[in-house]
């Protein structure tokens, strides 16, 4: 019965669509799995992206095929809930729009009829609601009501030219930050350097050449429509996409930011891709040649990428803050009640939190509606303290908060902690 079920589900890529086998499926794997995409977020700290990162080639096998079953349905919506549950609401989101723009072109190129395929997609994001309420509900009725962003969010930073997309495939991290400087200036990539890492190796691209034929085949023509989406989507900050007027006419949409990380989404597509391209050449050529070439190209981009991910990940590492974490002891140690810091220097957030020592400004992002914003076009607002007095400051440098009712309490190791007699705000326990 198991079988069976199997094969219903995933008899829409059998016939009629050429997977990838033998050598260039192995390839693929290998280099989705250690691109720069998931190592740059996993190096700068985004590590709920971890999980959905391995969803997301399972959800494009569910999905691209014309005709959608109960089972691909059911699978479609179960890594929808997934991608929820792992925190990663970016990935829901590109998913999203993967599975929508491959529906339309489905319904565009095989003529499917519109209302089975509107009702399809209500099906999934049904029972992806159903299957979610579990965090849903908290997040509607004791989370979202109380939170707010600090600041109004520019949907655009970091949009690049539809055109450069590929190039962010391209680029090494460890290339000399001349190189990388120059390039991010011409090309408009304005943004967190670790936003563009999606290194795969230029070597690949070569794969192309065989583009005319590989676009013969369904799967391949597919892939390529909702992949040239995605590079539209990275380029929204220019009326040329129509992601560009999607934001600018449902500001609602303007939470999801940064469009660049579209990369890691996009990356998947991009592997698909350029597998394809090696599996038709592998598969035609009987030339020992070629097919010692493609395994070269395999090998040496499967060693450049894992050496380029390798010195990402080593170059994230800090020495351990031992300094912070004796200031932070100290603090408890001097006074063990319940009371708001108020953390006016880096890097000493975890700490507190370790010690169960409240922060009112502890991430600038999403706050709480009621917590004072010290924030003011990127800088410390001080003046804040003027109306909202939590009753230890952590500064460091020449700061004097003693106009506003505070007293050095004591120093250590270039950090003040400062104390107030009458602080005004204190967290509910």
């Amino acid at each position: 019965m198991i079988k069976s079920i199997l094969k219903s589900s995933f008899s829409g890529l059998d016939k009629g669509y050429t997977l990838v086998k033998g050598w260039p499926r192995l390839f693929g794997a290998i280099i989705y799995e250690i691109s720069g995409a998931l190592i740059g977020r996993m190096a700068f700290g985004h590590n709920e992206r971890f999980f959905s990162y391995g969803l997301q080639p399972l959800f494009l096998l569910l999905i691209l095929t014309p005709k959608l079953n109960f089972w691909r349905i059911l699978g479609a919506s179960a890594i929808l809930t997934m991608d929820f549950f792992s925190g990663d609401v970016y990935s829901l989101w590109y998913t999203s729009i993967f599975f929508v723009s491959l529906r339309l072109y489905y319904f565009i190129v095989y003529r499917q009829n519109l209302i089975k395929e509107i009702l399809k997609t209500l099906v999934v994001y049904l029972l992806f609601l159903l299957l979610s309420l579990p965090r849903l509900i908290p997040f509607i009725v004791e989370a979202a009501p109380h939170l707010e962003r600090f600041e109004p969010i520019n949907p655009f930073i970091g949009s690049i030219h539809f055109l450069f997309v590929p190039l962010i495939f391209m680029i090494p991290f460890n290339i000399s930050m001349s190189i990388r400087q120059l390039l991010f200036k011409t090309l408009g990539m304005g943004f967190n350097i670790y936003e563009y890492l999606a290194f795969i190796s230029p070597l690949l691209f070569v794969f192309l050449f065989k583009l005319k034929k590989i676009l013969t085949n369904h799967f391949a023509r597919a892939l390529l429509f909702i992949l040239l989406v995605g590079f539209l989507y990275v380029a929204s900050r220019f009326p040329y996409s129509p992601f560009y007027w999607l934001f600018k006419y449902f500001p609602a949409l303007h939470l999801f930011r940064t469009p660049q990380r579209m990369m890691m989404s996009l990356t998947s597509l991009m592997v698909a891709l350029l597998s394809l391209g090696a599996y038709f050449w592998w598969k035609e050529t009987k030339n020992k040649f070629s097919k010692v070439l493609i395994i070269c190209l395999m090998m040496l981009s499967i060693g450049w990428v894992f050496i380029d991910s390798r010195v990402v990940m080593l170059q994230m590492f800090e020495p351990k803050r031992e300094k912070e974490e004796r200031l932070v002891a100290r603090l408890r140690q001097e006074d063990a009640a319940n009371y708001f810091v108020a953390d006016f220097v880096c890097c000493l957030q975890g700490f507190l939190v370790k010690a169960h020592i409240p922060i009112i400004n502890y991430y600038y992002g999403w706050r709480p509606k009621e917590v004072p914003n010290f924030l003011k076009q990127d800088k410390f607002n001080y003046a804040i303290l003027e109306k909202v007095r939590p009753k230890y400051l952590i500064s460091k440098g020449g700061e004097d908060f003693s106009r506003y009712s505070y007293r050095a309490y004591f120093s250590q190791d270039g950090f003040t902690i400062w104390k107030t007699n009458n602080p005004n705000i204190t967290p509910k326990l």
